[in-house]
């Protein structure tokens, strides 16, 4: 029994966020991984222990440095053509059509990263627990 798809208004744009098969959102849960895990690792000082994670003084500058070492254009675009795969909007169709996303995002990135944003907790809700993606991310930054 799979997950309803979930419907969102974005920026006044209405989208449908359906899900990936099991397989294709494991290896794109673990590509998103390899880009972000080592970048925030790096910020932290000494041994990482995740009882002690939250309390622990992160170098922010670090973080970024390593992130941007990791991150490729190519490598950001693939994950978003993987994930709207899976996303439709309301009058435009599937983001998967080139057609459909140069219309809705040219000159308007903050949208398109938005719907990213939306489009990821849409899709690990239930690996996230209660809390969305963001807020996750935010706790390792936190303090």
């Amino acid at each position: 029994m799979g997950r309803q798809p979930i419907e969102k208004e974005i920026d006044g744009e209405q989208y449908t966020f359906c899900f990936l098969n099991p397989r294709l959102s494991i290896d794109l849960l673990t590509r998103i991984a390899h880009i972000i895990v080592p970048s925030i690792s790096s910020g932290y000082k000494g041994d990482i222990d995740i009882n002690t994670i939250m309390d622990s003084k992160i170098d922010i500058n670090s973080i970024v440095t390593e992130l941007f070492k990791k991150i490729n254009s190519n490598e950001i675009l693939s994950i978003i053509d993987v994930l709207f795969t899976q996303v439709i909007h309301k009058g435009e169709g599937r983001l998967s059509d080139r057609i459909a996303f140069d219309k809705l995002f040219t000159g308007n990135l903050k949208h398109l990263f938005k719907v990213v944003k939306e489009s990821l907790e849409a899709q690990y809700a239930d690996f996230f627990g209660e809390k969305d993606a963001l807020t996750v991310l935010n706790q390792f930054t936190a303090k």
